[in-house]
């Protein structure tokens, strides 16, 4: 429901009123006399508005006021403000219920501190429920006065850090006394200048502010490298003397902090101070009351040097890459650590003996080190820390720690010497490599007239102390190239050696190997003998095997050349077979014989 049937606004008359005082006068006068946006502008509009708070009729000549005569008891109402230009919404208040007036509550959270010659005063801003506040003080036993001429607006303002903030201290009156006592009572002002209820009295006593004499005579007694410093001063007593605070800085112009826990007994003119650097130093001391007043004597100044060296660094840690060996350790936490000498020596069976050099001829002041050496570098380096401060006192060395650089040079590639075919399977025989660190082969093969890559044929490592491989998963009548290729303990592989042509025959020469057998009783001895069928196949020879009752058989004779075999035996079981190897490799098994001599009694 709008209310008003014409737009508030201001009312312009520039006659002398009755109603506004000089400065009121004049106020309105700038107004009616400024256009919109220079008034806007302006420093005056502020108290313009401050003046319309506690003076209804000047906010109603500026059109800052309405009276609503049509409300009615108990019923609660809302309003909105709007533009009388364009009806735009400006504000809308909260809801009010229409009955008696009740004054507001006072500031919350008052509170007066007291100093020599002021009392800053403090409340708790509500910007939202009153305007400003009018403070009342009374001396002594005299009546309460009023001491702001004006109601004290706090307003936020912008901090250093562009933050809007209530001031530290609301308000200061400087008009005091240190011999008097004073009572305090504050009245909250709203924005139709109506006064709230008075706060309760705060009572604010009289203080001692004289701080005693200051201490004199602050001297060494005795200051020496083992980081103490003895102090005394002399004073001059008085009644409220509580006793003495000793200050110390590294600067002349400070910041200084208080060396003392408790406050020194004025029974006490003597203070040891324990340093933990060397350096300049600066002390004063000073006298306090139990009012807490202070006072100061001189400054002197003394001097520590520096006779400890530094810790021993700890944790230090390598890493090694190809052609390099980084370093790194914890930092010292001494303030006057002036850096680090690496130093390196080789590596040997007691390193307790060696001669070190230093690496770096200025000390770093990083807590890590990277060399830079020839890839090829395979000698062991044992590596030290030594820390030393601004005056070169040096530490202990650190922990030693060991570094060689990683193994990045492959072996020489391996050399196939020859392929067989023996018992179905082709065998590959290389040359075998001389590098100390070498740890085996891998064997790759494929068809001869393949396009496709070679492929690995062994699942493990050949181990390095082997130089052939049978390979058993070839094809008849296919043709074959091999390549060996050899690795070392650290991963490095060689070059592929040259291929190598290897062939499964289609034929082969197959024969049955025929074993004979006769016992001799009395003798107690087996004579075994053999032929091939195929008696045109090249040999190599023949091995017997024997096994005694039904254990495995196992060789039991060396290359025979010959065709018969005799074996001296004792009572029991026994079974013989015969294996014929040909020079083409093959190996020809016979059957198995079975013999038995029985125990005669």
């Amino acid at each position: 429901m709008k209310l008003n049937e014409t737009p508030i606004s201001l009312i312009k008359n520039d006659q002398i009123d009755s109603n506004l005082n000089k400065d009121e006068q004049g106020l309105y006068n700038f107004t009616v006399n400024t256009n919109y946006d220079e008034f806007q502008k302006s420093f005056p509009r502020v108290f313009v508005l401050i003046k319309s708070i506690y003076n209804n009729y000047m906010a109603n000549l500026i059109g800052i006021i309405y009276y609503d005569k049509t409300a009615i008891k108990e019923i609660s109402y809302q309003y909105k403000l709007l533009d009388g230009n364009s009806d735009n919404e400006l504000a809308v208040s909260k809801k009010y219920k229409c009955g008696s007036y009740i004054k507001e509550s006072p500031p919350d959270s008052i509170n007066v501190e007291r100093f020599k010659k002021r009392c800053d005063i403090n409340w708790e801003p509500d910007i939202n429920r009153y305007y400003g506040v009018d403070i009342y003080r009374k001396t002594n036993d005299s009546a309460f006065k009023k001491i702001t001429i004006t109601p004290r607006a706090i307003q936020k303002s912008e901090d250093k850090k562009g933050n809007l903030t209530f001031p530290e201290v609301c308000y200061v009156d400087e008009a005091v006394n240190k011999e008097h006592t004073y009572t305090y009572k504050f009245v909250a002002i709203n924005y139709f200048g109506q006064p709230s209820i008075e706060s309760e009295e705060i009572f604010v006593p009289k203080e001692d502010f004289d701080p005693p004499e200051k201490p004199f005579n602050l001297v060494p007694v005795k200051h020496d490298s083992k980081m103490t410093i003895d102090l005394s001063w002399d004073f001059i007593p008085a009644d409220d003397l509580a006793g003495f605070n000793l200050y110390r800085s590294n600067l002349l112009e400070g910041p200084y902090v208080k060396l003392n826990f408790d406050i020194i007994p004025s029974t006490n003119t003597y203070f040891n101070d324990k340093l933990n650097l060397v350096g300049d130093y600066y002390y004063y001391c000073s006298s306090i009351d139990y009012s807490g007043n202070e006072s100061y004597s001189g400054k002197i100044y003394l001097q520590i040097h520096d006779m400890f060296p530094p810790e021993a660094p700890n944790n230090l840690k390598s890493e090694t890459g190809p052609g390099f060996i980084n370093l790194t350790w914890d930092n010292n936490i001494e303030s006057d650590l002036m850096g680090y000498f690496i130093q390196r020596s080789l590596n040997d069976e007691d390193n307790s003996d060696n001669h070190f050099i230093n690496i770096n001829s200025v000390p770093t002041v990083l807590n890590s080190f990277s060399e830079k050496l020839s890839k090829n570098v395979r000698n062991k380096f044992v590596y030290r820390i030594i820390a030393v401060d601004t005056s070169f006192n040096r530490s202990k060395p650190s922990i030693n720690s060991l570094a060689q650089m990683p193994d990045v040079t492959p072996p020489n590639h391996p050399v196939i010497k020859s392929i067989d075919f023996k018992d179905n399977m082709m065998v590959i025989y290389w040359i075998p490599n001389i590098e100390s660190d070498l740890e085996g082969y891998n064997l790759f093969r494929k068809l001869k007239n393949d396009s496709l890559d070679f492929r690995k044929i062994n699942n493990l490592i050949i181990p390095k102390d082997i130089t052939s491989y049978r390979d058993r998963l070839t094809t008849p009548g296919n043709e074959y190239l091999y390549l060996v290729k050899a690795i070392d303990v650290n991963g490095n592989i060689s070059l592929p050696s040259k291929e190598f042509y290897g062939y499964n025959p289609k034929e082969k020469l197959s024969t049955k190997l025929i074993l004979n057998s006769s016992l001799n009783k009395k003798r107690k001895k087996v004579t075994l003998s053999w032929n091939l069928e195929n008696s045109e196949i090249p040999v190599q020879g023949s091995i017997v095997l024997r096994s005694t009752g039904d254990n495995v058989l196992k060789p039991y004779s060396k290359l025979i050349q010959e065709n018969s075999f005799i074996d001296n035996i004792s009572p029991g079981k026994y079974n013989y077979q015969l294996r014929t190897y040909t020079k083409d490799g093959l190996v020809i098994k016979s059957e198995v014989i079975n013999i038995e001599l029985i125990k005669t009694e």
